[in-house]
């Protein structure tokens, strides 16, 4: 959130506003391009936890690293 407000010049409100709308993907793909009119969002893809997607979540119990 903070790189897309600097680089798309966002105000406050804005970005707060994008922030209130709910929670983010763990983890985004982003692309600008930029040119003489600055930066322009070219691209942006979302993956978003299984669980969250409403897909079905497998479950395995957690094995401690290394050897024992």
């Amino acid at each position: 959130m903070n790189v897309r407000y600097l680089i798309e010049g966002m105000d406050e409100a804005r970005i707060l506003d994008i922030d209130r709308q709910g929670a983010g993907p763990n983890f985004r793909v982003t692309w600008y391009a930029s040119g003489s009119a600055g930066h322009t969002l070219e691209l942006r893809i979302n993956f978003m936890p299984a669980d969250v997607a409403g897909e079905p979540v497998t479950r395995e119990p957690e094995k401690p690293p290394g050897a024992r």
